[in-house]
């Protein structure tokens, strides 16, 4: 598939693809979730091992067999969804970094998420790009950039990724698929034009309606009472034990349950703000206040085990 991307940040690959000067520099790719930093950093890795330097790769080659097999000893990804990379987790950057490429002329590290090296591995990573390699190339890959060592940004090229505007995204779903898509306007702004979350959303039916489940959610409790809004949250919670099959002590799995619940919330109300704006409603302080509200949660949810019943409820008492 295709990726799209800002015209800016294409042409900025493609001279970097066929400068030998700037393609020994690392990269910092950044900005909003689901924009496709990961998958252009891949293509772009693939692109600079391949035998022929072509953006995407020739496919015919060694290096572009190996690639797609996965089995390419100078390409390593390191890809986490947790909440703090693991000492034991960052070895392998290290190790990766020791010997020399094997079958192409670079070695390719991508790190994604990179915010969540803790502070050690993050001044380690900063030694090894103050004293680059001529065969190493670094891709750091955040949507958080101010946890990064301020070092670190110093050493790297920023690009930066920003969401297409409806008439791209629109062309680039009917180039992509073959089929018709009739609710292509109704994906683009539940997406928040985010292209990841569309293609997640046409391939799988539940991601969409698990999405649409969690922005219900939050309609339904703004709308309650509190009594009924702790109702829906202790049914909430019960439900997720159900499904997960434990007791309502293991805060850490109800943790990486709620955040991408209250991530969609985050969405919803982003959305209704660019509305009341655009309308310039009177209703746009009230939907300011959640926003801030809802990100302080997040905030919460993210950084701490906590009684997240009870954080739940207090932000219903300061939001609604």
């Amino acid at each position: 598939m295709e990726l799209l991307l800002n015209p800016l940040v294409k042409n900025f690959l493609i001279e970097k693809l066929n400068n030998d000067t700037l393609i020994n520099q690392s990269l910092l790719f950044w900005g909003e979730s689901d924009l496709g930093k990961l998958s252009t950093a891949k293509v772009f890795a693939k692109s600079i091992l391949c035998n022929s330097k072509t953006l995407g790769g020739c496919n015919q080659c060694s290096s572009c067999k190996a690639f797609e097999q996965a089995w390419h000893p100078d390409f390593l990804l390191i890809n986490t969804d947790s909440d703090t990379l693991k000492v034991k987790n960052t070895e392998p950057i290290f190790e990766f970094l020791m010997y020399k490429p094997q079958i192409s002329h670079k070695k390719i590290l991508i790190i994604n998420n990179c915010e969540k090296l803790n502070l050690t591995t993050q001044s380690a990573l900063l030694k090894e790009l103050e004293e680059p390699k001529n065969n190493f190339i670094i891709i750091l890959i955040t949507s958080n950039p101010q946890k990064l060592l301020k070092t670190i940004k110093s050493r790297v090229i920023p690009i930066r990724f920003t969401k297409p505007n409806k008439t791209e995204l629109i062309e680039y779903i009917k180039k992509s698929f073959n089929k018709n898509i009739s609710n292509i306007d109704y994906l683009i702004n539940l997406s928040q034009n985010r292209p990841a979350q569309i293609i997640n959303f046409i391939n799988n039916i539940d991601t969409l309606k698990n999405k649409e489940n969690n922005i219900n959610i939050f309609k339904k409790i703004s709308k309650k009472s509190f009594i009924e809004q702790s109702s829906l949250i202790k049914h909430l919670l019960e439900k997720f034990e159900e499904l997960e099959n434990i007791n309502s002590e293991s805060e850490v799995s109800i943790k990486s349950y709620l955040k991408p619940i209250i991530n969609d919330w985050l969405d919803y109300l982003e959305s209704e703000i660019y509305v009341n704006l655009s309308q310039n409603s009177l209703d746009i302080k009230a939907k300011l206040k959640e926003l801030k509200n809802t990100l302080q949660l997040l905030h919460y949810v993210d950084q701490y085990n906590a009684n997240y019943r009870l954080l739940l409820e207090t932000f219903c008492l300061t939001t609604f």
